[in-house]
């Protein structure tokens, strides 16, 4: 088998690495919830306004590229060789999405002061 037959996701690789530090998490390959017992669902919710909330949760990048798809549709390569999780949010406002990963005022009480986990391979 050539090593291109062995390539997998982001996500393939997240899971095994989390799994294989016993590392407490909730999610799959297809994306991750929580990771260490962050918040998840409402509790990860902040309402700034009645038209402004943001939503908080876990980001990742491959060796400093954040793909903008779910991790387990970005497949790795075998020069990829880092894969950071950080803690952001989105913003919603007046009925629009304001980016996504954000990682200005991230308050402490979503991400419980982690400021991330990077996996080599």
């Amino acid at each position: 088998m050539d090593r291109t037959e062995k390539i997998s996701s982001a996500g393939d690789a997240t899971i095994a690495a989390l799994e294989s530090l016993q590392l407490d998490f909730q999610g799959s390959s297809a994306g991750i919830e929580s990771i260490l017992k962050t918040p998840t669902s409402l509790e990860a919710v902040e309402f700034e306004t009645d038209s402004s909330f943001r939503i908080h949760g876990w980001c990742y990048q491959v060796d400093g590229f954040e793909p903008g798809v779910m991790m387990g549709e970005y497949k790795l390569e075998p020069r990829h060789r880092v894969i950071r999780w950080f803690f952001g949010y989105a913003r919603y406002r007046n009925g629009d999405w304001e980016g996504y990963c954000n990682t200005d005022q991230v308050h402490t009480e979503y991400c419980k002061g982690r400021q991330g986990i990077s996996i080599e391979r």
